[in-house]
């Protein structure tokens, strides 16, 4: 379960309530799913490479690294992610806190 300090409005994660997707929502620390159920405890989203293709990052060959042209991740054996400064992470909604505190911009996902 994910601790409600770890989140921002927009992220993406699995409500409680619902196996699909979820968008933290603007009143609270409250999730709505696609079909508008609220959810209020979530689950983390593993990041995996599919979903980095959906946010716009493009794998460069032949190494583990991805890039959407403003920011670089790595793929560790361990299967953590590392941006280019060190850090490090597992999930899609810790990927898009530090891209905006890195970058002061929200990513966002093509579905």
């Amino acid at each position: 379960m994910i601790n409600a300090n770890e989140l921002r409005i927009g992220n993406i994660v699995i409500g409680s309530h619902s196996d699909t997707p979820s968008i933290v929502g603007y009143h609270e620390v409250t999730a709505f799913d696609l079909y508008g159920n609220r959810n209020n405890f979530f689950e983390p989203i593993p990041l995996m490479p599919e979903i980095l293709e959906k946010f716009g990052f493009e794998k460069l060959h032949p190494y583990k690294i991805w890039s959407n042209g403003k920011c670089g991740l790595s793929y560790k054996e361990d299967g953590t992610w590392h941006e280019t400064i060190g850090n490090s992470f597992k999930y899609v909604h810790q990927l898009q806190n530090l891209y905006f505190a890195l970058t002061g911009e929200e990513l966002n996902i093509n579905l």
